[in-house]
């Protein structure tokens, strides 16, 4: 089959969590010329036509000798065709990376974890008044309480904070989001690792809510996400953390990021 012969050749040419996260699960059909394939939803098409279909296309025409001239993307409004993203089994990043591709259609299972359950909430302990200041560490905390005072300027958005472990920029980042919650109750915070948001975002795919993921992470005041570098090799998330990314900022709304790398090094 053709479809499945271009899925080999893409295995090959993308790398595993791209391929598992948005190639695998579209399915395809031969028309006249044409080869159509069909994803769960509209943001799911965009991502493919803007960064893989030119490659598709020239697979296709290879790999059918000609026979495929065209390539289309489009959602899948066919009955029972495709299981819509609501219905699609939910795992883990681990589980995508490593999982086979599947010839039959994923059967349905119902959603066990939620986006929620893995988002790791502000540690309350974690203040300025219990930060253990030190040579190391003392730049970084003055930023820190600087940014409480000019939350969202330029100068210090976003900021990010380097080191090695046990220097405490997760305690201090969360001190920044606690302390912003004391002064302004009602003020909008999200604290989560750069692997939860990973994780949050392929679960919002699954199920249908990218609109819903979306939204709720650019309508802050303040992200916190902690171990950015993780995000590395993440293509499909880090495309998404871009978008974020520049939407926060665009509204001068304040990010805080870690990690334990150089920014240089984090491409």
């Amino acid at each position: 089959m053709l479809w499945t012969d271009c899925l080999n050749r893409l295995r090959q040419e993308l790398s595993g969590n791209v391929f598992t996260m948005w190639i695998r699960p579209l399915v395809a059909e031969e028309v006249e010329d044409t080869l159509k394939l069909y994803a769960p939803n509209p943001y799911w098409t965009r991502y493919i036509q803007e960064h893989h279909l030119e490659l598709i296309a020239i697979l296709a025409e290879q790999l059918s000798e000609g026979r495929v001239r065209k390539v289309e993307i489009l959602v899948d409004s066919r009955p029972g065709a495709i299981l819509s993203a609501s219905e699609q089994p939910a795992t883990t990043t681990a589980a995508l990376e490593s999982a086979p591709v599947p010839i039959a259609k994923p059967k349905r299972e119902k959603e066990e974890s939620s986006a929620k359950s893995r988002k790791r909430q502000l540690n309350p302990l974690f203040t300025f008044s219990l930060f253990v200041e030190g040579r190391s560490n003392q730049m970084a905390a003055e930023t820190c309480r600087k940014v409480l005072t000019q939350l969202g300027a330029s100068q210090h958005n976003p900021l990010f904070l380097y080191g090695p472990t046990g220097l405490g920029k997760t305690h201090l980042m969360q001190a920044v989001g606690n302390a912003l919650l004391q002064a302004k109750p009602n003020a909008r915070v999200m604290y989560m690792t750069a692997e939860s948001f990973v994780q949050d975002f392929v679960s919002s795919l699954q199920q249908g809510k990218v609109e819903e993921f979306k939204k709720n992470c650019r309508s802050l005041d303040l992200l916190l996400v902690d171990d950015i570098h993780l995000l590395a090799g993440k293509e499909a998330s880090l495309v998404e953390f871009f978008y974020t990314f520049n939407a926060l900022l665009d509204e001068s709304k304040q990010i805080i990021l870690t990690s334990d790398r150089y920014p240089k090094e984090l491409t």
